[in-house]
C-alpha cells in the first residue's frame, strides 16, 4: 500500500500553472492527475479526492506519492511501456511490401499469412493494431464494372503518367470528368 501524501503545499504560481494545463489538456486521463494534484493542494483528503474523481484512495495515494517523488511529468506519462515487439524491423518491413503489393480482405487473412511466412501468432485484434501502428487502414471493397476495358484503363494510365511528366512538379494535375 502507498503511503498517504497528508499535506501538498504548493505556490499560487504552481497551483496556477496547473490549473492552465489542467484546461489545455485534452487527455481526460492526465487532466484526472493533474485534478487529483490541485485538489490535494486546496487541503482535501484522500477520500474526498477519490470521491470527486471517482477513483480508489489507492490510486490517489499512488498518484500523489508519484507527483512528490517523481514530478507532474512522470505523472502524466501515459506510456506503459508495452511487450517487446514479436516482429523484427526487417520482417515488419516485409509485411509493409507486401501489403502494399497485395490486397487482403482481413485483418485475419494478414495474421494468417503473417504466421505462415514467420511463425509468430497474432490474433485477429493483435493484427489489427499492428496495421494501425504501421499507418495501414482498412479500405471497404468496392463493386468494380465486370466489362472493364482493360486497354483503355492502360492507354489512360500512360496518358496521365504523360501529362504529369510534361506539367510544372508544383502544380496539381487536375482531371475533370464528363457529366453523363
Amino acid at each position: 500500500m502507498t503511503t498517504q501524501i497528508r499535506e501538498l503545499n504548493l505556490s499560487p504560481e504552481t497551483i496556477a500553472d496547473l490549473e492552465m494545463q489542467y484546461k489545455a489538456t485534452r487527455d481526460r486521463r492526465v487532466a484526472e492527475r493533474i485534478l487529483c494534484v490541485i485538489l490535494k493542494a486546496q487541503h482535501r483528503s484522500h477520500q474526498e479526492i477519490a470521491d470527486i474523481l471517482l477513483l480508489t484512495t489507492n490510486t490517489v495515494s499512488a498518484w500523489l506519492q508519484c507527483y512528490h517523488t517523481e514530478g507532474l511529468e512522470t505523472l502524466c506519462q501515459m506510456d506503459a511501456g508495452g511487450s517487446a515487439p514479436q516482429l523484427t524491423a526487417a520482417q515488419l518491413s516485409e509485411l509493409a511490401t507486401e501489403l502494399d503489393q497485395r490486397l487482403f480482405n482481413t485483418a485475419a487473412e494478414v495474421a494468417d499469412w503473417v504466421f505462415k511466412r514467420f511463425g509468430v501468432t497474432y490474433s485477429e485484434r493483435g493484427m489489427q493494431a499492428l496495421l494501425n501502428r504501421l499507418e495501414f487502414t482498412f479500405q471497404k471493397t468496392r463493386v468494380v464494372p465486370s466489362q472493364a476495358n482493360v486497354p483503355a484503363q492502360e492507354d489512360f494510365l500512360k496518358a496521365i503518367r504523360r501529362t504529369e511528366r510534361s506539367v510544372e512538379t508544383h502544380r496539381p494535375v487536375l482531371f475533370h470528368r464528363r457529366r453523363s
